[in-house]
């Protein structure tokens, strides 16, 4: 049976410090708790090792399933609400870096309930067509293009289409394309077919913000 890898990383979401004694736990898709753990002065794990499925699954277009194993990570520390990610993907030979963002209790305890978060397949696996959908530089009025790139540190992302009434997030900019591509494409792609795929995805990031596009802003 294949093997990958895994730690978790705890943050604050508000201050990105690290959670110190949180207790992590580590579970199969039927509920079986594999690992209990506890975070670092880091706020992180220590690695466990989890079966999944060959790599060269990954790397056959032809493979109709996932090509990767599921787990679910749930966490709590004192003073947070317990969080469960749910589809946390493994692959072979691969040490996947799952990071929590921890969100604060009000203290009278009405926001005490679990939260928790689904990851689902990554782009690559759905065979629709994908089409960009909202506003084109052609009918956006505040169209705006600058004469020099410059990269940003942080940007706006509304999380929505552009006339949903969705919520705008703050994200440093690194850390969203990091995300981004671990959600488009697998981990066990060659290296130049992982830097082609990141060409892209900041390339398409930063025209949407210097064309003024509303999913992404400066």
């Amino acid at each position: 049976m294949a093997e990958g890898y895994l730690f978790v990383e705890l943050r604050n979401s508000s201050e990105a410090f690290p959670i110190v004694g949180a207790r992590v736990k580590i579970g199969d898709r039927d509920g079986n708790i594999l690992y209990e753990l506890l975070t670092d002065e880091n706020g992180r794990t220590e690695t466990v090792t989890l079966k999944t499925v060959g790599k060269a699954l990954s790397l056959d277009p032809n493979y109709a399933g996932h090509p990767y194993a599921d787990y679910n990570v749930e966490a709590d520390a004192p003073g947070f609400r317990d969080i469960i990610v749910r589809g946390v993907h493994i692959f072979e030979g691969e040490t996947a870096i799952q990071t929590v963002a921890m969100i604060p209790s009000l203290a009278s305890g009405e926001d005490s309930g679990r939260i928790e978060i689904n990851i689902g397949p990554f782009a690559v696996e759905s065979s629709e067509e994908r089409q960009q959908e909202g506003i084109t530089p052609e009918n956006n009025p505040r169209q705006r293009v600058l004469p020099v790139v410059v990269m940003p540190s942080v940007i706006t992302v509304h999380l929505g289409h552009p006339d949903a009434n969705a919520q705008n997030v703050r994200v440093g900019f690194l850390d969203y394309i990091k995300n981004v591509t671990s959600h488009e494409i697998y981990a066990t792609w060659s290296e130049n077919a992982i830097r082609a795929n990141v060409h892209v995805i900041v390339t398409f990031t930063l025209n949407r913000i210097y064309t003024n596009m509303c999913y992404y802003r400066q």
